[in-house]
C-alpha cells in the first residue's frame, strides 16, 4: 500500500467491491467522481491478476484509495478471493490505525430471493451500537 501522507485527524474509511449488482464500486465511484476526491494511494498483492483500467485516457490500478477531508475510499474494480481477502483486511487495519480511522464501512451488494422490485430494502450490520444511527 502506498499513501501520500498521514491525516491529523479522525477519519472515516468506506470499502466498496465488486459484488452483488456491482453496489460497491458503483457507489463508492458515484462518491469519488461526485466529491472530487483525490486518489492518495494503491494496493496490489502478487496473487492479484495483473490489470489495469482506463478512465478518461487515465491509467489505474484495480485497487485504489482515495481522499477527500476526512474521508477515505478504498475503490475496488477487481473481486478477489479469501486468501487475498486475509492480507488486505490486515492491511487496512493497519493502515486504519496509522490514519486514526475509526469507523470502517463496506458497502456491497446482497442476493435476495423473491424481492420485491417495487419495495427495495436497505439492510445494515454494525458491529458496535455507537453505529447504529448510520
Amino acid at each position: 500500500m502506498q499513501v501520500s501522507k498521514k491525516s491529523p485527524k479522525e477519519s472515516v474509511l468506506l470499502v466498496g467491491f465488486p459484488s452483488n449488482g456491482l453496489v460497491g464500486t458503483f457507489t463508492i465511484s458515484y462518491l469519488v467522481h461526485h466529491l472530487k476526491m483525490k486518489q492518495i494511494g494503491e494496493i496490489d498483492h502478487p496473487d492479484l491478476p495483473p490489470t489495469l483500467f482506463v478512465e478518461d485516457g487515465e491509467i489505474l490500478p484495480p485497487i485504489r484509495i482515495y481522499k477527500k477531508n476526512n474521508l477515505y475510499v478504498i475503490m475496488s474494480d477487481l473481486p478477489f478471493d479469501a486468501f487475498v481477502a486475509y492480507d488486505f483486511a490486515q492491511s487496512v487495519l493497519e493502515y486504519c490505525k496509522k490514519n486514526q480511522i475509526k469507523k470502517i464501512i463496506i458497502i456491497s451488494g446482497m442476493e435476495s430471493v423473491n424481492r420485491d422490485p417495487k419495495a427495495p430494502k436497505i439492510f445494515g450490520l454494525v458491529t458496535h451500537k455507537s453505529l447504529e444511527k448510520l
